[in-house]
């Protein structure tokens, strides 16, 4: 049977060996021969990352790819440094609570009003094309969140004066990209007017997660328009599209679990039984569709492959914080722990990426889309009890 603390303390030897920064899935156009080849075209990059996300092989050094540090990386790295502290108080996880949010800080982006987060690299998505740097809704609010946890952590409020930062990006810098009877969807960037229920829902619990730490019914108004949109978007069945666009109809499982965590939030903080039954319909949806009994997590609803270890972290983290709602939740987690670590671990204690339908492996040790979530799966397992909500509010 898999033992967390054992996988967790040879995955943080090895991430804290390598500083937090590596490589990305999407990180091609840090090449300066590939960012000079793409034309600075949204289709030209596409084709590049894509060509370098899809190899089995590494090129990146060929490339003159450097390792870097990944502000959303960071941010869960945060985010387990204050939840592994709020129930430890280890001197050491309270130095990295002040290293990983003095970067944050120091690494954010204020252009857009109050901090946002982006990526350190640029990326064209199927819709837009985003430039380094450019603060995401997803990023800002999963920094955000960890900015509440450490304030709740450590009782220091320079961090959640960060998190009220995040969250006046969150709700002023976006553009509303749909606005309906039942509520407002925000976009993804200041640059887009794209409609992600991800990234609208993760949002949206960060506005009501700071307005009521703060008492801003400004941000409390616009979290729960823009959670009500989205969960007019989730289908019969309890699922969601990943997007509103043509192109975006597929659903995944860590997507659904983004958004299932993020609607469990809004429904404990705003007390609304609607949000509440969109959790239980989309958790036995979630349930249903996304696990093999033996533990392995499927990429998409209805096939398996690719199989992806950021898939079975995030299954972890969904799974505990669910569990309540359904007994199956509590059997399949130490399934999935046994599959993460069968399938995926390194010898050197870090994880690998995709595992395809053919059984061709990328072994690649992508430090923010598997190494960070599966540390934070990790660190939740053992110390934590809610995701989000053990940072809205200090004890």
């Amino acid at each position: 049977m898999s033992d967390a603390r054992s996988m967790l303390q040879a995955l943080e030897a090895w991430i804290v060996a390598e500083e937090y920064a590596g490589w990305d899935p999407y990180d091609a156009l840090n090449s300066p021969l590939l960012k000079a080849l793409s034309l600075g075209t949204r289709v030209g990059g596409i084709a590049w990352v894509q060509l370098i996300k899809r190899s089995p092989w590494n090129l990146r050094p060929l490339l003159a790819v450097p390792k870097g540090r990944n502000p959303k990386g960071i941010g869960l790295f945060l985010h387990a440094s204050a939840l592994r502290y709020a129930d430890t108080h280890d001197p050491l996880d309270l130095e990295r609570i002040t290293h990983f949010g003095n970067w944050l800080l120091e690494n954010g982006n204020r252009q857009f009003g109050g901090i946002g987060w982006g990526y350190n690299f640029p990326w064209p998505g199927r819709s837009f094309y985003c430039p380094e740097g450019t603060p995401t809704v997803v990023n800002t609010a999963y920094v955000g969140q960890a900015f509440l946890l450490a304030w709740r952590a450590t009782g220091e409020e320079r961090w959640l004066q960060a998190a009220h930062a995040a969250a006046e990006f969150v709700h002023k810098g976006l553009p509303e990209s749909a606005r309906t009877e039942h509520g407002c969807c925000a976009a993804y960037t200041p640059l887009d007017r794209a409609r992600i229920p991800n990234a609208n829902m993760l949002g949206a619990a960060l506005l009501l997660a700071v307005a009521r730490c703060v008492q801003d019914p400004g941000l409390h108004t616009a979290g729960m328009e823009r959670m009500a949109y989205s969960l007019a978007d989730q289908r019969a069945d309890g699922s969601w599209f990943y997007g509103e666009a043509s192109n975006q109809a597929w659903i995944d499982s860590f997507h659904t679990g983004y958004n299932l965590l993020a609607l469990d939030q809004a429904a404990r903080l705003s007390g609304d039984p609607d949000f509440r039954r969109g959790v239980e319909r989309g958790f036995r949806f979630y349930l249903d569709s996304f696990f093999e009994s033996d533990g392995t997590v499927k990429y998409y609803h209805d096939r398996r492959h690719p199989l992806d270890p950021h898939a079975f972290a995030h299954a972890l983290i969904t799974l505990k914080s669910l569990e309540a709602l359904d007994e199956r939740a509590a059997i399949l987690r130490p399934r999935v722990l046994e599959r993460l670590e069968s399938l995926f671990r390194m010898p050197e204690g870090w994880y690998s990426h995709w595992i395809t339908a053919s059984g061709r492996r990328t072994e690649i040790p992508y430090m923010r889309w598997v190494q960070a979530w599966v540390f934070t799966a990790l660190v939740y397992e053992i110390h934590g009890q809610g995701f989000f909500n053990q940072g809205e509010a200090r004890a």
